[in-house]
C-alpha cells in the first residue's frame, strides 16, 4: 500500500513540476502576449500539462489551441455547453485546411450532422449561439449519428452518456476523420 501511495505521490509531484515550468515558460511567451486568450490558453495549457500531454513550444501550441481545448472540457462539461460555436468553427477549418481539406467540406459535415443550412450555419456563426443552443436549435440530428464509433477525447464517442457531450463529440470525431484523410462517403456514413 505504501509503495503504491509513494507512486502515486511521485507522479502527482512530477505533474506539479511540469505544470510550473510550462506555466513560466508561457508566462514569458510572446506568443500569447497581450492577447485577450491568455487566460484561456493559459487553462488549456495547465489541463493539457496536467493530463499528461507535451507541449513543446508556443507554436505548436498556437497552432493545437483546438486539439487541447476540448481535453480541458471533458472534465467540465457546462464550460463547452456555454462557449460560443463561432470560437471553435475557426479550429474546425483550420485543421481541415491544413490537411489539404476544404472549409466548404467542413461545413457539409456540420450541415449533414444538425441539418442546418449553409446560410442557417452562417446565421449560428454570426450571433455567437453557444454550443447547447446551436445543438438544441438544430433542425435535425443526422439520423446515422449511431454510425459514428470511435475514440476522439480519450473517449469512445458511442458511449458518451450525456446526449449534448455525444453531439459535440460526433462534431469533433467527423472533422478529425477528415483531418485524417477519410473520404467524404464514409465521413457522412453513406
Amino acid at each position: 500500500m505504501a509503495a503504491t501511495t509513494a507512486i502515486v505521490l511521485q507522479s502527482q509531484q512530477q505533474q506539479y513540476i511540469h505544470s510550473t515550468i510550462f506555466i513560466r515558460h508561457l508566462r514569458n511567451s510572446s506568443a500569447f502576449a497581450g492577447s485577450n486568450l491568455a487566460g484561456a490558453v493559459r487553462d488549456v495549457a495547465i489541463q493539457a500539462v496536467i493530463l499528461g500531454d507535451s507541449v513543446v513550444d508556443d507554436t505548436l501550441f498556437a497552432s493545437s489551441f483546438y486539439i487541447y481545448l476540448p481535453k480541458l472540457y471533458c472534465m467540465n462539461n457546462t464550460r463547452i455547453f456555454k462557449l460560443a460555436f463561432a470560437s471553435v468553427y475557426p479550429h474546425y477549418v483550420q485543421k481541415a485546411e491544413k490537411k489539404g481539406r476544404t472549409k466548404a467540406e467542413v461545413d457539409t459535415i456540420i450541415c449533414w450532422l444538425t441539418g442546418y443550412t449553409q446560410q442557417g450555419l452562417q446565421q449560428q456563426i454570426n450571433q455567437r449561439t453557444n454550443f447547447e443552443t446551436f445543438f438544441a436549435q438544430a433542425p435535425q440530428i443526422n439520423n446515422n449519428v449511431n454510425k459514428i464509433t470511435g475514440v476522439i477525447c480519450g473517449y469512445r464517442v458511442e458511449d458518451i452518456e450525456d446526449k449534448l457531450m455525444q453531439q459535440i463529440r460526433y462534431m469533433d470525431k467527423l472533422i478529425d476523420e477528415l483531418a485524417k484523410g477519410k473520404a467524404m462517403n464514409k465521413i457522412l456514413r453513406s
